[in-house]
Formats: structure tokens, C-alpha cells, sequence
């Protein structure tokens, strides 16, 4: 390895151990090649010890280690190990300090772009409550019509560039209805994204939408969501709703919005409500 992958390496181990320590109690970091056969030089000469060298079967990992994998510009696997020799790390320091490194991650490669735009809150207002007046006329439609309602009005009014809505399955969820809003190539690609038959439930934040919940992402946070984006057709926000329909089925809407698409993640009230009234939210009864 040239001098100056190295020099690429001690800046990321300098530039993690100062920000990790911010946020949790690390007695050192460490970094190793990701082949299991060389080693590279730490700050100060040191090297990991054997019980931390890598291996190809993946980082090595206990109670006081968090091992995180990433590459170098010229190619070169490296693994992060975040080391407390007084204790171990609890699940949520776990998450945490992978979620900084993959910030840092994003932040040291320039892909961690300006923030969207703002969201006008009438915007917001308008389109829950005209979604409201077409759900209105949708007393007794199907559940995919009325969900197809909220997307239209919201994909109209905030320009979002394509929606998903899925039924779920036992471990999957079914492509109910999708819709585009760009064309060109980006907008082919995510037609070609959303039309997908299904998808796999793989992470915690899909689970939670699924039983009632909602979520939002932009591509720069370093959630789970945000990794999927790609997954997504590459937005760069993210909103999603859903829960259960009169029947016990399983619903989630899912609004992807572009670099033009305002930022979605101040959507996520007005969408998560206007998604539970097309789910069947109960009425109250009326006066006799």
C-alpha cells in the first residue's frame, strides 16, 4: 500500500476516534487491511492485536469491538475496530457509532449534498385537506383506490417524483399500485424500480410503518432508510405510512422525491394521518 493510502487511512481513524469519543466511551480505535493477511500500521507505530486481526470471513466482533468495514479511494478494504477494553457496547452505542462512521463516510467522499428545499406548510395543509374532501368521495371504494387517492393529491401538490403502495404479505410486501411523475432517464429508472412485484420486509423501520407507523428519510441521515433509497430508484427524500386496513390487512404508501421535490420529511404528520382516514379510520357516530 502507497504512502498516501496510508496517509488516506490515518486520517480516517483520527477523523472517527474524535468524533465517535463525542458520543461514546472508546479507549481507542484501530484499523486493519481486510484480507487477514496484512496489517496496517497504527498511530504511533502500533499494530491490532491477533485478536482483532481481520479475517475474509468478515470483521471480527465481542462484547468490547465494534468492527466496521469500509474502503479506501484506491480500492482497499479497511476495518474500523472501535475498542473498549473496560466494558462492552450495548446495542443502541452499537447503531450509533455506525451511523456516525457511515455519516463520515458520506461526508468524506462529498456525496452529503445541501439539504432540499423547504416545504411550504400551506402546501402541507392543502394537500391533507383536499385529500380528506376526495376520500369523502370514496366511501365505499376498494382500499387501493382510496391510498391511490392520497398519493395523487400529495404527489401533485408536492411534486414527488413517484409513489408505492404494497400490500403486505408474510414476509414481503406486494406492489398494489405505482406512479411516476418525471421522465428521461432518471424518471425510466424509477418507473423501473417501482414496478417491482414485491419486496422483501428486511429492516425494523418498514416493520413499524406496517403496523401503524410512518418514517422519513433523506439520503444524507445515515438511517437504514436512507441506505435503501438506492433500492428506491436513488431520491433523495423518502416518506412512508401505512398500518391496517377494516379487513386486518397490511398497507404502506411510500413518496420518493427527487433533487426538485421540496423535503419530505416535513410531509410526515399530514401523510401518516391522511393514509390512516383511507385505511378506514373510524367515524364517529351520528347524533340521533
Amino acid at each position: 500500500m502507497e504512502s498516501s493510502a496510508l496517509d488516506e487511512v490515518e486520517r480516517w481513524r483520527e477523523l472517527v476516534e474524535h468524533t465517535i469519543r463525542a458520543a461514546i466511551s472508546l479507549d481507542a480505535v484501530t484499523v486493519a487491511r481486510y484480507d487477514d493477511t496484512v496489517e496496517l500500521p497504527l498511530a504511533g507505530g502500533a499494530t491490532p492485536s491477533s485478536s482483532l486481526r481481520s479475517t475474509t470471513t468478515g470483521p471480527p466482533e465481542d462484547d468490547g469491538v465494534i468492527a466496521v468495514r469500509r474502503e479506501c479511494a484506491d480500492g482497499t478494504g479497511i476495518v474500523l475496530h472501535l475498542v473498549r477494553s473496560t466494558g462492552s457496547f450495548d446495542a443502541e452505542e452499537r447503531r450509533l457509532a455506525r451511523r456516525v462512521v457511515d455519516a463520515l463516510e458520506q461526508l468524506v467522499r462529498g456525496t452529503v449534498g445541501q439539504l432540499p428545499d423547504e416545504l411550504a406548510p400551506g402546501d402541507v395543509a392543502d394537500a391533507l385537506e383536499r385529500t380528506l374532501h376526495d376520500l369523502d368521495d370514496l366511501v365505499d371504494a376498494p382500499v387501493v383506490d382510496r391510498l391511490t387517492a392520497v398519493a395523487c393529491r400529495f404527489a401533485q401538490r408536492l411534486d414527488v417524483a413517484g409513489w408505492w403502495i404494497g400490500r403486505a404479505g408474510s414476509t414481503e410486501l406486494w406492489r398494489a399500485a405505482s406512479a411516476v411523475r418525471r421522465d428521461g432517464p432518471d424518471g425510466e429508472r424509477l418507473a423501473a424500480v417501482l414496478a417491482a412485484p414485491s419486496r422483501q420486509v428486511t429492516d425494523e423501520q418498514t416493520a413499524a410503518v406496517l403496523e401503524g407507523g410512518s418514517f422519513v428519510a433523506w439520503s444524507g441521515d445515515g438511517s437504514a432508510a436512507a441506505r435503501a433509497m438506492e433500492v428506491w430508484g436513488g431520491g433523495v427524500t423518502r416518506v412512508a405510512a401505512g398500518g391496517y386496513d377494516l379487513d386486518a390487512r397490511r398497507w404502506m404508501l411510500c413518496m420518493v422525491g427527487d433533487v426538485t421535490t421540496p423535503d419530505l420529511r416535513q410531509a410526515q404528520a399530514a401523510v401518516s394521518a391522511a393514509v390512516q382516514v383511507a385505511l378506514g379510520f373510524p367515524r364517529a357516530p351520528r347524533l340521533s
